[in-house]
């Protein structure tokens, strides 16, 4: 019983972990891309 427990909410834990880190590179991420897309265009309205 356990095992089958074990296999059913293995693919949520993979989805979960997957969705943690691409949340966690777009915090890390964004403020950089940010700057510098403003280091690009710094005439912008």
């Amino acid at each position: 019983l356990l095992h089958e427990f074990n296999d059913q909410w293995h693919p949520i834990a993979i989805y979960i972990i997957i969705t943690a880190a691409i949340s966690l590179l777009a915090v890390i991420f964004a403020p950089a891309i940010a700057r510098r897309e403003a280091a690009y265009a710094p005439d912008l309205p």
